[in-house]
């Protein structure tokens, strides 16, 4: 989606609206349907709160940076932060596959 927002050429202000609404919401679901099946446990919901200020901290930075930066320069740091995580996620799933085959 995000990828997908900054090829359309949207402005940086708002892509970051368009996107933190998108993760807030689908987070708010995520967590709302993983509560209904049961899902949280105590280390769980530790590991979580332990990661609230990650998503804060980046919010104020963004909030003190998006105003002096370009909007070009803005598309690429959002561009690379989408395939760094995916290389990421792809080099994580794969690696889980290799090991899980070495172990059996």
């Amino acid at each position: 989606m995000v990828l997908l927002l900054v090829n359309q050429g949207w402005g940086k202000e708002a892509l970051r609206a368009t996107v933190s609404t998108y993760l807030l919401v689908s987070s708010a679901v995520g967590i709302g349907l993983l509560a209904t099946v049961g899902a949280y446990v105590e280390s769980v919901l530790s590991m979580g709160m332990g990661l609230v200020p990650a998503p804060l901290l980046g919010y104020l930075v963004g909030v003190k940076l998006l105003p002096k930066m370009r909007g070009e320069t803005f598309r690429k740091i959002v561009t690379l932060v989408v395939v760094v995580a995916g290389l990421s996620a792809a080099v994580s799933g794969l690696w889980e596959v290799i090991a899980s085959r070495l172990a059996s």
